[in-house]
């Protein structure tokens, strides 16, 4: 099973990284990657930055996955809750996903319905 998420978390990095090289020539040069509570971009970064807080992000999350668990104290063990900590992670992970599919179809130059991404995005952590 855990073989299998990881196997599951690299091919959404892949497909991170081929979706974002693949819409990086059609982007502007400053992309939104920041939104006010009306869903109006309020901060832009350069679209280069895609590839960090996409994949990059999502990259980071799993890493995290891993080696949390081997740096806590010995006091803390995280195998007494380890399908919680993992479900925990994995709901992240799914998160950054999301955040990077909705910051490439907003830099795409499509529009955003308002709340939409939000409620989305809190539903991933209610299940």
């Amino acid at each position: 099973m855990i073989r299998k998420i990881f196997f599951m978390e690299v091919l959404l990095i892949a497909a991170a990284l081929v979706a974002t090289a693949l819409l990086y020539p059609h982007l502007p040069a400053q992309v939104p990657t920041h939104w006010n509570a009306q869903m109006q971009a309020d901060g832009y970064s350069p679209r280069y930055a895609l590839y960090w807080m996409g994949p990059g992000f999502m990259a980071g999350v799993m890493l995290l996955t891993w080696v949390l668990p081997w740096l806590s104290p010995k006091r803390f063990s995280v195998d007494s809750f380890w399908p919680t900590y993992h479900q925990v992670m994995l709901m992240l992970f799914f998160l950054m996903a999301y955040i990077d599919a909705v910051m490439l179809w907003a830099a795409g130059g499509h529009p955003l319905n308002a709340g939409r991404p939000s409620y989305v995005a809190s539903a991933c952590f209610s299940s």
